[in-house]
């Protein structure tokens, strides 16, 4: 996992500069599968920035509208949280009964209901009564971006504030 949020992280802070190229989705598409099919070593360096490249490609695209795609709520949380108590139910319950294809439709499905519901009957009614932002102050992440320790070097810019900037001291927290 740890490489998957590295190549999250580097496609956040070089977002700037990072190709949408059709011809670099394919190409870094084809190395995955090739370089599964003929080494481990060679799959194990080149399939995470592919399929990282490829989900932001298919996920920014301008041919696949997921522009209104949280229109009726947000339902990835419930169902990331949901699903592992859900897959391991179904593997409770079913062990080797049941076939791999029906296994992980049977988990999807499931999982994605439970998302739903927990959307619905739980977290948009909590969101509903979050506090607001302060005016005064800045978010987290504006604090965060702002504020780094002469030791640390800043490794995500800041485009839209002056860059290279650092303050001397933490902000106060402010909730």
């Amino acid at each position: 996992m740890l490489p998957s949020f590295l190549v999250g992280m580097l496609a956040y802070s070089y977002r700037h500069r990072l190709p949408r190229s059709r011809w670099l989705f394919v190409g870094l598409s084809a190395a995955a599968v090739v370089s599964c099919r003929l080494n481990a070593d060679a799959a194990n360096l080149i399939v995470v920035p592919a399929l990282g490249y490829a989900t932001f490609y298919i996920g920014f695209s301008n041919w696949m509208k997921f522009h209104d795609f949280g229109k009726n709520g947000d339902f990835s949380y419930g169902t990331y949280l949901y699903a592992f108590p859900i897959q391991q139910m179904l593997q409770a319950e079913f062990g080797g009964t049941i076939g791999l294809t029906i296994y992980i439709a049977a988990s999807l499905a499931l999982s994605l209901m439970a998302g739903v519901a927990s959307w619905h009957l739980v977290e948009k009614h909590f969101l509903l009564h979050r506090r607001p932002k302060t005016p005064d102050g800045p978010s987290m992440a504006d604090a965060t971006l702002q504020a780094q320790p002469a030791s640390i070097p800043v490794l995500i810019a800041d485009t839209t504030r002056g860059a290279g900037k650092r303050p001397s001291a933490w902000p106060a927290p402010r909730w």
